[in-house]
Protein backbone atom coordinates (compact mmCIF):
# COMPACT_ATOMS: atom_id res chain seq x y z
CA UNK A 1 0.00 0.00 0.00
CA UNK A 2 2.85 2.36 0.87
CA UNK A 3 4.46 1.89 -2.56
CA UNK A 4 1.13 2.42 -4.35
CA UNK A 5 0.47 5.71 -2.53
CA UNK A 6 4.03 6.87 -3.20
CA UNK A 7 3.63 6.12 -6.89
CA UNK A 8 0.33 8.01 -7.09
CA UNK A 9 1.68 11.15 -5.42
CA UNK A 10 4.92 11.05 -7.43
CA UNK A 11 3.04 10.75 -10.71
CA UNK A 12 0.77 13.63 -9.79
CA UNK A 13 3.69 15.87 -8.86
CA UNK A 14 5.61 15.13 -12.06
CA UNK A 15 2.44 15.83 -14.04
CA UNK A 16 2.29 19.39 -12.64
CA UNK A 17 4.04 22.00 -14.83
CA UNK A 18 7.24 23.44 -13.43
CA UNK A 19 6.89 26.94 -12.06
CA UNK A 20 10.07 28.00 -13.83
CA UNK A 21 8.33 27.49 -17.19
CA UNK A 22 5.54 29.93 -16.39
CA UNK A 23 6.28 33.59 -17.29
CA UNK A 24 5.47 36.57 -15.12
CA UNK A 25 2.10 38.21 -15.84
CA UNK A 26 2.01 40.69 -18.68
CA UNK A 27 -0.78 42.64 -20.30
CA UNK A 28 -2.07 40.92 -23.40
CA UNK A 29 -2.42 42.77 -26.67
CA UNK A 30 -6.01 43.49 -27.75
CA UNK A 31 -5.74 41.11 -30.70
CA UNK A 32 -4.63 38.27 -28.38
CA UNK A 33 -8.25 37.54 -27.56
CA UNK A 34 -9.93 35.12 -29.92
CA UNK A 35 -13.23 35.89 -31.53
CA UNK A 36 -16.23 34.49 -29.71
CA UNK A 37 -17.35 32.16 -32.49
CA UNK A 38 -17.84 29.44 -29.92
CA UNK A 39 -19.41 30.80 -26.76
CA UNK A 40 -18.71 29.18 -23.41
CA UNK A 41 -21.62 27.17 -22.02
CA UNK A 42 -22.93 26.65 -25.57
CA UNK A 43 -24.19 30.20 -25.69
CA UNK A 44 -26.45 29.75 -22.72
CA UNK A 45 -26.59 32.26 -19.91
CA UNK A 46 -24.94 31.04 -16.77
CA UNK A 47 -21.54 30.71 -15.21
CA UNK A 48 -18.74 29.04 -17.07
CA UNK A 49 -17.85 25.99 -14.93
CA UNK A 50 -14.12 26.40 -14.40
CA UNK A 51 -13.91 30.14 -14.94
CA UNK A 52 -16.62 30.94 -12.43
CA UNK A 53 -14.72 29.91 -9.34
CA UNK A 54 -11.87 32.21 -10.41
CA UNK A 55 -14.09 35.20 -11.03
CA UNK A 56 -15.45 34.66 -14.56
CA UNK A 57 -19.03 35.58 -15.38
CA UNK A 58 -21.47 33.58 -17.42
CA UNK A 59 -21.07 33.43 -21.14
CA UNK A 60 -17.83 35.38 -21.53
CA UNK A 61 -15.46 34.08 -18.82
CA UNK A 62 -14.51 37.67 -18.13
CA UNK A 63 -11.35 37.93 -16.06
CA UNK A 64 -11.04 34.22 -15.42
CA UNK A 65 -7.82 32.28 -15.20
CA UNK A 66 -7.51 28.54 -14.67
CA UNK A 67 -4.09 28.76 -13.01
CA UNK A 68 -5.13 31.49 -10.53
CA UNK A 69 -2.37 33.75 -11.83
CA UNK A 70 -3.60 36.04 -14.59
CA UNK A 71 -6.63 37.25 -16.49
CA UNK A 72 -6.55 35.16 -19.64
CA UNK A 73 -9.42 37.09 -21.21
CA UNK A 74 -8.06 40.52 -20.23
CA UNK A 75 -11.48 41.69 -19.10
CA UNK A 76 -12.93 41.36 -22.59
CA UNK A 77 -15.50 39.01 -23.94
CA UNK A 78 -13.61 36.22 -25.56
CA UNK A 79 -13.56 32.56 -26.44
CA UNK A 80 -12.48 30.54 -23.42
CA UNK A 81 -12.54 27.18 -25.07
CA UNK A 82 -15.23 25.10 -26.70
CA UNK A 83 -17.57 23.94 -23.96
CA UNK A 84 -18.82 21.21 -26.23
CA UNK A 85 -15.33 19.77 -26.03
CA UNK A 86 -15.20 20.35 -22.28
CA UNK A 87 -11.90 20.85 -20.58
CA UNK A 88 -10.54 23.71 -18.53
CA UNK A 89 -11.07 27.06 -20.27
CA UNK A 90 -8.26 29.56 -20.57
CA UNK A 91 -5.36 27.26 -19.75
CA UNK A 92 -2.96 29.86 -21.03
CA UNK A 93 -3.35 28.83 -24.69
CA UNK A 94 -5.85 31.42 -25.88
CA UNK A 95 -8.87 29.26 -25.40
CA UNK A 96 -7.34 25.89 -26.19
CA UNK A 97 -8.69 23.29 -23.80
CA UNK A 98 -8.19 19.52 -23.45
CA UNK A 99 -11.19 17.36 -24.01
CA UNK A 100 -12.73 15.25 -21.34
CA UNK A 101 -15.82 13.24 -20.66
CA UNK A 102 -19.06 14.63 -19.30
CA UNK A 103 -21.36 17.52 -20.13
CA UNK A 104 -20.28 20.43 -17.96
CA UNK A 105 -22.85 22.84 -19.40
CA UNK A 106 -25.93 20.74 -20.00
CA UNK A 107 -28.08 22.97 -17.82
CA UNK A 108 -27.75 20.71 -14.79
CA UNK A 109 -24.10 20.73 -13.77
CA UNK A 110 -23.48 24.41 -14.52
CA UNK A 111 -26.11 25.99 -12.35
CA UNK A 112 -23.95 25.84 -9.27
CA UNK A 113 -20.67 27.63 -10.01
CA UNK A 114 -21.35 30.11 -7.22
CA UNK A 115 -20.45 27.34 -4.82
CA UNK A 116 -23.52 25.18 -4.77
CA UNK A 117 -23.06 22.39 -7.26
CA UNK A 118 -21.09 19.41 -6.01
CA UNK A 119 -19.30 19.37 -9.35
CA UNK A 120 -18.21 22.99 -9.41
CA UNK A 121 -18.83 25.13 -6.38
CA UNK A 122 -16.85 26.89 -3.74
CA UNK A 123 -17.93 24.29 -1.18
CA UNK A 124 -18.25 21.45 -3.67
CA UNK A 125 -14.64 20.34 -3.87
CA UNK A 126 -13.26 17.08 -2.42
CA UNK A 127 -12.48 18.77 0.88
CA UNK A 128 -16.15 19.67 1.28
CA UNK A 129 -17.81 16.49 0.16
CA UNK A 130 -17.98 16.91 -3.60
CA UNK A 131 -15.73 15.83 -6.48
CA UNK A 132 -14.81 19.41 -7.32
CA UNK A 133 -13.45 20.89 -10.54
CA UNK A 134 -16.27 19.46 -12.58
CA UNK A 135 -15.87 15.97 -11.20
CA UNK A 136 -13.85 14.92 -14.23
CA UNK A 137 -10.56 13.11 -14.05
CA UNK A 138 -9.49 9.61 -14.98
CA UNK A 139 -12.36 8.69 -17.30
CA UNK A 140 -13.84 5.21 -17.49
CA UNK A 141 -11.81 3.65 -14.70
CA UNK A 142 -14.84 1.78 -13.42
CA UNK A 143 -16.00 0.73 -16.85
CA UNK A 144 -19.66 -0.35 -16.84
CA UNK A 145 -20.40 1.64 -13.68
CA UNK A 146 -19.97 4.77 -15.77
CA UNK A 147 -17.97 6.43 -13.01
CA UNK A 148 -15.19 8.96 -13.44
CA UNK A 149 -12.47 9.06 -10.78
CA UNK A 150 -10.55 12.12 -9.65
CA UNK A 151 -7.76 11.66 -7.09
CA UNK A 152 -6.97 14.49 -4.69
CA UNK A 153 -4.30 15.02 -2.06
CA UNK A 154 -3.21 17.61 0.50
CA UNK A 155 0.20 17.42 2.20
CA UNK A 156 1.28 20.08 4.70
CA UNK A 157 4.63 19.86 6.46
CA UNK A 158 5.59 22.46 9.05
CA UNK A 159 8.89 23.28 10.76
CA UNK A 160 9.26 25.49 13.81
CA UNK A 161 11.86 28.23 13.37
CA UNK A 162 11.26 29.99 16.69
CA UNK A 163 9.24 29.04 19.76
CA UNK A 164 8.74 30.90 23.02
CA UNK A 165 9.70 29.34 26.34
CA UNK A 166 6.01 28.95 27.28
CA UNK A 167 4.82 27.39 24.02
CA UNK A 168 2.48 24.44 24.46
CA UNK A 169 0.68 22.37 21.84
CA UNK A 170 -2.22 22.06 24.29
CA UNK A 171 -2.66 25.84 24.15
CA UNK A 172 -2.87 25.92 20.38
CA UNK A 173 0.77 26.66 19.59
CA UNK A 174 1.99 25.11 16.34
CA UNK A 175 5.32 23.97 17.83
CA UNK A 176 6.77 23.71 21.31
CA UNK A 177 10.44 24.01 20.39
CA UNK A 178 12.33 25.32 17.38
CA UNK A 179 13.68 22.90 14.83
CA UNK A 180 10.88 20.35 15.15
CA UNK A 181 9.02 19.14 12.07
CA UNK A 182 5.38 18.12 12.04
CA UNK A 183 3.28 16.53 9.33
CA UNK A 184 0.18 18.68 9.80
CA UNK A 185 -1.96 17.03 7.13
CA UNK A 186 -1.45 14.06 4.82
CA UNK A 187 -4.75 13.60 3.05
CA UNK A 188 -5.38 11.30 0.13
CA UNK A 189 -8.73 10.58 -1.44
CA UNK A 190 -10.72 9.98 -4.56
CA UNK A 191 -14.05 11.29 -5.80
CA UNK A 192 -16.27 10.82 -8.80
CA UNK A 193 -19.78 10.29 -10.08
CA UNK A 194 -21.79 7.29 -11.20
CA UNK A 195 -24.41 9.33 -13.02
CA UNK A 196 -25.29 12.93 -13.73
CA UNK A 197 -27.09 13.11 -10.39
CA UNK A 198 -24.99 10.95 -8.04
CA UNK A 199 -21.49 11.91 -6.88
CA UNK A 200 -19.32 10.51 -4.11
CA UNK A 201 -16.07 11.18 -2.25
CA UNK A 202 -13.82 9.05 -0.03
CA UNK A 203 -10.71 10.30 1.76
CA UNK A 204 -8.32 9.62 4.60
CA UNK A 205 -5.78 11.67 6.56
CA UNK A 206 -2.66 9.69 7.46
CA UNK A 207 -1.61 12.41 9.90
CA UNK A 208 -4.82 11.82 11.89
CA UNK A 209 -4.28 8.06 11.80
CA UNK A 210 -0.80 8.52 13.24
CA UNK A 211 -2.35 10.47 16.13
CA UNK A 212 -4.86 7.67 16.83
CA UNK A 213 -7.73 9.18 14.88
CA UNK A 214 -10.16 7.58 12.45
CA UNK A 215 -8.85 6.13 9.17
CA UNK A 216 -11.81 7.84 7.43
CA UNK A 217 -11.55 11.60 6.95
CA UNK A 218 -14.66 11.95 4.83
CA UNK A 219 -16.93 9.52 3.02
CA UNK A 220 -20.23 10.56 1.50
CA UNK A 221 -22.46 10.51 -1.54
CA UNK A 222 -24.59 13.32 -2.95
CA UNK A 223 -27.85 13.15 -4.86
CA UNK A 224 -28.69 16.12 -7.07
CA UNK A 225 -32.43 15.50 -7.02
CA UNK A 226 -33.57 18.97 -8.13
CA UNK A 227 -32.02 21.68 -10.25
CA UNK A 228 -30.92 23.72 -7.22
CA UNK A 229 -30.95 21.17 -4.38
CA UNK A 230 -28.54 18.45 -3.26
CA UNK A 231 -28.80 15.75 -0.60
CA UNK A 232 -25.54 14.52 0.96
CA UNK A 233 -25.27 11.50 3.28
CA UNK A 234 -22.16 10.30 5.13
CA UNK A 235 -19.14 11.82 6.86
CA UNK A 236 -19.17 15.47 5.81
CA UNK A 237 -18.34 19.02 6.86
CA UNK A 238 -20.86 20.59 9.25
CA UNK A 239 -22.06 23.96 7.83
CA UNK A 240 -21.24 26.53 10.49
CA UNK A 241 -18.10 28.69 10.25
CA UNK A 242 -16.96 30.48 7.09
CA UNK A 243 -13.28 29.94 7.93
CA UNK A 244 -13.97 26.24 8.55
CA UNK A 245 -15.88 25.74 5.30
CA UNK A 246 -13.11 27.27 3.20
CA UNK A 247 -10.56 24.48 2.83
CA UNK A 248 -7.46 24.10 4.98
CA UNK A 249 -5.39 24.12 1.78
CA UNK A 250 -7.00 27.36 0.58
CA UNK A 251 -6.30 29.64 3.55
CA UNK A 252 -4.42 32.93 3.05
CA UNK A 253 -2.18 32.18 6.04
CA UNK A 254 -0.46 28.86 6.69
CA UNK A 255 -2.93 28.00 9.45
CA UNK A 256 -6.67 28.49 9.84
CA UNK A 257 -7.54 30.82 12.78
CA UNK A 258 -7.08 29.25 16.21
CA UNK A 259 -10.63 30.26 17.17
CA UNK A 260 -12.17 28.52 14.14
CA UNK A 261 -10.17 25.34 14.84
CA UNK A 262 -11.35 25.42 18.45
CA UNK A 263 -15.05 26.20 17.95
CA UNK A 264 -16.12 24.59 14.65
CA UNK A 265 -17.37 20.96 14.69
CA UNK A 266 -15.88 20.18 11.24
CA UNK A 267 -16.60 16.60 10.02
CA UNK A 268 -19.48 14.52 11.39
CA UNK A 269 -21.60 11.67 10.06
CA UNK A 270 -25.10 12.66 9.03
CA UNK A 271 -27.34 13.92 6.22
CA UNK A 272 -27.72 17.44 4.86
CA UNK A 273 -29.62 19.42 2.25
CA UNK A 274 -27.99 22.17 0.21
CA UNK A 275 -29.71 24.77 -1.95
CA UNK A 276 -28.05 27.22 -4.34
CA UNK A 277 -29.62 29.88 -6.54
CA UNK A 278 -28.43 32.36 -9.15
CA UNK A 279 -30.54 35.19 -7.73
CA UNK A 280 -28.32 36.99 -5.23
CA UNK A 281 -25.91 34.05 -5.13
CA UNK A 282 -27.92 32.66 -2.22
CA UNK A 283 -26.96 29.34 -0.66
CA UNK A 284 -28.27 27.46 2.35
CA UNK A 285 -27.38 24.27 4.19
CA UNK A 286 -29.42 22.32 6.74
CA UNK A 287 -28.44 18.97 8.23
CA UNK A 288 -28.76 16.45 11.06
CA UNK A 289 -25.68 14.66 12.41
CA UNK A 290 -24.38 12.50 15.22
CA UNK A 291 -23.85 14.42 18.44
CA UNK A 292 -20.40 15.62 19.47
CA UNK A 293 -18.70 16.67 22.70
CA UNK A 294 -16.45 19.69 23.01
CA UNK A 295 -13.21 19.54 24.93
CA UNK A 296 -12.94 21.41 28.24
CA UNK A 297 -9.64 22.70 26.86
CA UNK A 298 -10.60 25.49 24.43
CA UNK A 299 -7.83 24.69 21.97
CA UNK A 300 -8.71 20.98 22.09
CA UNK A 301 -11.66 21.78 19.85
CA UNK A 302 -14.58 19.41 19.38
CA UNK A 303 -13.85 15.90 20.57
CA UNK A 304 -14.06 13.31 17.82
CA UNK A 305 -17.49 11.77 18.13
CA UNK A 306 -18.47 11.05 14.54
CA UNK A 307 -18.60 7.30 15.22
CA UNK A 308 -16.49 6.27 12.26
CA UNK A 309 -14.99 3.39 14.24
CA UNK A 310 -17.64 0.70 13.93
CA UNK A 311 -15.88 -1.68 16.30
CA UNK A 312 -15.39 0.92 19.02
CA UNK A 313 -18.61 2.90 18.78
CA UNK A 314 -20.92 1.44 16.17
CA UNK A 315 -24.34 3.05 16.44
CA UNK A 316 -23.99 3.89 20.13
CA UNK A 317 -24.23 7.63 19.54
CA UNK A 318 -26.02 9.38 22.39
CA UNK A 319 -28.08 12.26 21.10
CA UNK A 320 -27.99 14.26 17.87
CA UNK A 321 -27.01 17.63 16.43
CA UNK A 322 -28.60 19.89 13.83
CA UNK A 323 -26.82 22.67 11.94
CA UNK A 324 -27.58 25.23 9.26
CA UNK A 325 -26.04 28.10 7.37
CA UNK A 326 -27.16 30.73 4.85
CA UNK A 327 -25.02 33.07 2.80
CA UNK A 328 -25.30 35.39 -0.19
CA UNK A 329 -22.82 36.51 -2.85
CA UNK A 330 -24.82 39.14 -4.79
CA UNK A 331 -22.05 40.13 -7.23
CA UNK A 332 -20.86 36.61 -8.02
CA UNK A 333 -18.83 33.81 -6.50
CA UNK A 334 -15.82 34.66 -4.36
CA UNK A 335 -14.22 31.35 -5.29
CA UNK A 336 -12.70 28.58 -3.15
CA UNK A 337 -9.79 30.55 -1.67
CA UNK A 338 -9.73 33.02 1.19
CA UNK A 339 -7.29 35.25 -0.73
CA UNK A 340 -8.38 37.28 -3.75
CA UNK A 341 -6.79 35.38 -6.60
CA UNK A 342 -8.11 35.75 -10.15
CA UNK A 343 -10.23 38.79 -9.21
CA UNK A 344 -7.81 41.66 -9.72
CA UNK A 345 -10.34 43.89 -11.49
CA UNK A 346 -13.51 42.97 -9.59
CA UNK A 347 -15.27 43.75 -6.34
CA UNK A 348 -17.28 40.97 -4.74
CA UNK A 349 -18.56 40.28 -1.28
CA UNK A 350 -20.29 37.61 0.80
CA UNK A 351 -22.38 37.83 3.95
CA UNK A 352 -23.36 34.73 5.93
CA UNK A 353 -24.54 33.31 9.22
CA UNK A 354 -24.70 29.84 10.74
CA UNK A 355 -25.60 27.96 13.85
CA UNK A 356 -26.06 24.57 15.46
CA UNK A 357 -27.82 22.85 18.35
CA UNK A 358 -26.13 19.81 19.87
CA UNK A 359 -27.85 17.37 22.26
CA UNK A 360 -24.96 15.11 23.24
CA UNK A 361 -24.60 12.41 25.86
CA UNK A 362 -22.87 14.61 28.44
CA UNK A 363 -23.70 18.19 27.39
CA UNK A 364 -26.21 20.32 25.55
CA UNK A 365 -24.79 23.15 23.48
CA UNK A 366 -25.65 25.73 20.85
CA UNK A 367 -23.58 28.06 18.67
CA UNK A 368 -23.95 30.96 16.25
CA UNK A 369 -21.68 32.59 13.67
CA UNK A 370 -21.76 35.64 11.40
CA UNK A 371 -19.28 36.71 8.73
CA UNK A 372 -18.48 39.20 5.96
CA UNK A 373 -15.99 38.39 3.20
CA UNK A 374 -14.83 40.98 0.63
CA UNK A 375 -12.50 40.69 -2.37
CA UNK A 376 -11.30 43.44 -4.70
CA UNK A 377 -8.29 44.00 -6.96
CA UNK A 378 -6.23 41.26 -5.29
CA UNK A 379 -7.11 42.31 -1.73
CA UNK A 380 -9.39 40.49 0.69
CA UNK A 381 -11.00 41.11 4.05
CA UNK A 382 -12.76 38.41 6.07
CA UNK A 383 -14.35 39.11 9.46
CA UNK A 384 -16.14 36.43 11.50
CA UNK A 385 -17.79 36.31 14.92
CA UNK A 386 -18.22 32.99 16.76
CA UNK A 387 -20.27 32.34 19.90
CA UNK A 388 -21.20 29.10 21.65
CA UNK A 389 -22.58 27.92 24.98
CA UNK A 390 -22.62 24.49 26.63
CA UNK A 391 -24.08 23.09 29.82
CA UNK A 392 -23.70 19.65 31.46
CA UNK A 393 -26.77 17.43 31.50
CA UNK A 394 -28.53 16.65 34.75
CA UNK A 395 -28.53 12.95 33.93
CA UNK A 396 -25.73 12.42 31.42
CA UNK A 397 -25.39 9.14 29.55
CA UNK A 398 -21.63 9.67 29.24
CA UNK A 399 -19.14 11.65 31.35
CA UNK A 400 -19.54 15.40 30.87
CA UNK A 401 -16.59 17.30 29.45
CA UNK A 402 -17.43 20.53 31.34
CA UNK A 403 -18.37 21.04 35.03
CA UNK A 404 -20.75 23.99 34.55
CA UNK A 405 -22.39 26.21 31.94
CA UNK A 406 -19.66 27.66 29.77
CA UNK A 407 -20.02 30.38 27.13
CA UNK A 408 -17.22 31.27 24.71
CA UNK A 409 -16.74 33.82 21.95
CA UNK A 410 -14.18 34.97 19.41
CA UNK A 411 -13.78 37.71 16.81
CA UNK A 412 -11.53 37.12 13.80
CA UNK A 413 -10.45 39.79 11.27
CA UNK A 414 -8.12 38.97 8.38
CA UNK A 415 -6.71 41.27 5.69
CA UNK A 416 -4.47 40.29 2.80
CA UNK A 417 -3.27 40.95 -0.72
CA UNK A 418 -2.34 38.52 -3.51
CA UNK A 419 -0.30 39.31 -6.63
CA UNK A 420 0.88 36.84 -9.24
CA UNK A 421 2.52 34.03 -7.21
CA UNK A 422 2.88 35.97 -3.98
CA UNK A 423 0.55 36.87 -1.15
CA UNK A 424 0.73 38.54 2.24
CA UNK A 425 -1.90 38.42 4.98
CA UNK A 426 -2.39 39.54 8.57
CA UNK A 427 -4.96 38.32 11.06
CA UNK A 428 -6.24 39.53 14.42
CA UNK A 429 -8.12 37.26 16.84
CA UNK A 430 -9.79 38.17 20.12
CA UNK A 431 -10.42 34.95 22.06
CA UNK A 432 -12.50 34.60 25.22
CA UNK A 433 -12.74 30.91 26.30
CA UNK A 434 -15.04 31.75 29.24
CA UNK A 435 -17.09 34.96 29.14
CA UNK A 436 -17.84 34.76 32.88
CA UNK A 437 -14.14 34.97 33.83
CA UNK A 438 -11.35 37.45 33.18
CA UNK A 439 -8.02 35.65 33.23
CA UNK A 440 -4.97 35.08 31.10
CA UNK A 441 -6.90 32.68 28.89
CA UNK A 442 -8.45 35.81 27.38
CA UNK A 443 -6.00 36.80 24.70
CA UNK A 444 -5.28 38.55 21.46
CA UNK A 445 -3.49 36.66 18.70
CA UNK A 446 -1.79 38.60 15.90
CA UNK A 447 -0.59 36.53 12.94
CA UNK A 448 1.22 37.53 9.77
CA UNK A 449 2.27 35.41 6.81
CA UNK A 450 4.09 35.65 3.49
CA UNK A 451 3.53 33.02 0.82
CA UNK A 452 4.65 32.01 -2.66
CA UNK A 453 2.87 29.71 -5.11
CA UNK A 454 5.42 27.41 -6.69
CA UNK A 455 3.34 25.92 -9.49
CA UNK A 456 -0.14 27.28 -10.09
CA UNK A 457 -2.09 26.40 -6.94
CA UNK A 458 -0.59 22.93 -6.56
CA UNK A 459 2.36 23.78 -4.33
CA UNK A 460 3.35 26.69 -2.14
CA UNK A 461 5.62 27.69 0.72
CA UNK A 462 4.59 30.05 3.54
CA UNK A 463 6.24 31.74 6.48
CA UNK A 464 4.02 32.68 9.45
CA UNK A 465 4.58 34.48 12.74
CA UNK A 466 2.13 34.32 15.67
CA UNK A 467 2.21 36.80 18.54
CA UNK A 468 -0.02 36.10 21.54
CA UNK A 469 -0.88 38.65 24.20
CA UNK A 470 -2.83 37.81 27.38
CA UNK A 471 -5.28 40.49 28.53
CA UNK A 472 -4.87 39.77 32.26
CA UNK A 473 -2.53 37.77 34.45
CA UNK A 474 1.13 37.06 33.79
CA UNK A 475 2.39 37.54 30.24
CA UNK A 476 3.51 34.37 28.55
CA UNK A 477 6.40 33.94 26.16
CA UNK A 478 4.53 32.00 23.49
CA UNK A 479 5.33 33.62 20.16
CA UNK A 480 5.95 31.29 17.21
CA UNK A 481 7.66 31.48 13.83
CA UNK A 482 7.23 28.56 11.47
CA UNK A 483 7.33 27.61 7.80
CA UNK A 484 4.89 25.42 5.91
CA UNK A 485 5.35 23.50 2.69
CA UNK A 486 2.15 22.45 0.93
CA UNK A 487 1.19 20.26 -2.02
CA UNK A 488 -2.46 20.30 -3.08
CA UNK A 489 -3.61 18.17 -6.01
Amino acid sequence: MKHVLTAILSAALFAAPAFADEPAPAAAAPDAVKSADVKPCDGKKGDCPDCAEHGGKGGDCEGCCDDDDDDCCDGAKGDCGDKKDGGKPCEGKDGEAPKHDGKPCDGKDCDGPKGGDAHHGEHGGPEHGGPGRGGHGFGGMLGGWGSVLQPHALIQTQVGLFAGADNQLARGDVVESAGNFILRRARLGVSGHISERITWVLGTDFADIAKGGSPVHQANMSLHFLRHQDLTVGAQLVPFSRFAMLGSGDQALAQRPKAADAMAPFYQVGASLHGHYDVGGIQWWAGAYNSFERNINYFGGVESNSFLFVGANGNRARGYSVAGRIQAEPLGSLGPQVASRGMKDKFRFEVGAGGYYNDAGGTTSWAASADVHLKSHGAHLLVEYLLDSAAPKTTPTVASTIPDTLKRQAIIAELGYAWWRFNAAARLEFIDPNTSLKDNHDEMVISGALGCQLTQNRARVQLQYDHRSQSTGPALKDDTLFAQFQVKL
